[in-house]
């Protein structure tokens, strides 16, 4: 289960009171049950969602407990549509989300389409441009290849992950890094590249009035490199 189930190493007294050199003896990690509960979450918090589903084989309340749920599902998916539908419903299990999220998220990276498809008929999100792109600029697990993919071909859902960029007070090349590590290049120069610089240059600019810029002279600026 992870680091924070490994056995620790102490010092043995060999069994007259007196401390062996060397000698060393395992301890038994402490059942999380027998401590007050909010130190028992802290310490499953720092557990993955693979790892907290064996715990809960050991420790089936705890392990199972929504707050550690809800944190991980927002932890990996920033921003759902579902978050504001179920904040009033007593029944809702943040765990049944993760699973159901995290097969979304396996459907969209083998077929982006598909998985667009999984999150709209399941529920999680609005069949929306402005939310899909809300989850693919929050979602950690999603891979660059199917979501270059998706956006090349939803140009709607691009504008609005354009739109979500913070480059305020950034130097320009940090920006551009930053940029390509959240919406990775096309292996080829056409209009999908083109647009995104053009989408970059006004928000850019937008993030950073106080420089002066505009955005047509900073796009043809950036265009002679890229293009």
């Amino acid at each position: 289960m992870g680091q924070l189930l490994q056995r620790y190493l102490v010092e043995e007294d060999g069994g007259n009171g007196q401390v062996e050199p060397g000698a060393v003896i395992p301890v038994k990690f402490p059942d999380l049950s027998a401590l007050p509960p909010e130190l028992s979450l802290l310490v499953l918090s720092n557990l993955n969602a693979t790892d907290l589903c064996l715990a809960a084989c050991v420790w089936d309340k705890l392990g199972n407990d929504e707050i550690l749920w809800q944190s991980l599902c927002k932890s990996s998916w920033g921003s759902v549509s579902i978050y504001q539908r179920c904040r009033n419903d007593p029944s809702f299990s943040y765990r049944k989300l993760f699973l159901c999220l995290d097969e979304a998220t396996l459907t969209f990276n083998g077929d982006p389409f598909k998985g667009e498809e999984y999150l709209i008929s399941k529920g999680l999100v609005d069949d929306s441009p402005i939310e899909l792109a809300k989850f693919i600029h929050t979602s950690r697990k999603i891979k660059a290849q199917p979501r270059r993919m998706y956006l090349d071909r939803r140009r709607d859902v691009l504008d609005h992950v354009m739109q979500l960029q913070n480059y305020e007070n950034q130097f320009l090349p940090n920006a551009m890094r930053k940029l390509f590590s959240t919406i990775s290049a096309p292996a080829e120069r056409g209009s999908y590249l083109e647009q995104i610089i053009d989408k970059f240059a006004e928000r850019f600019c937008n993030c950073n009035p106080n420089l002066g810029l505009h955005k047509g002279k900073l796009f043809s600026y950036l265009e002679g490199p890229l293009f």
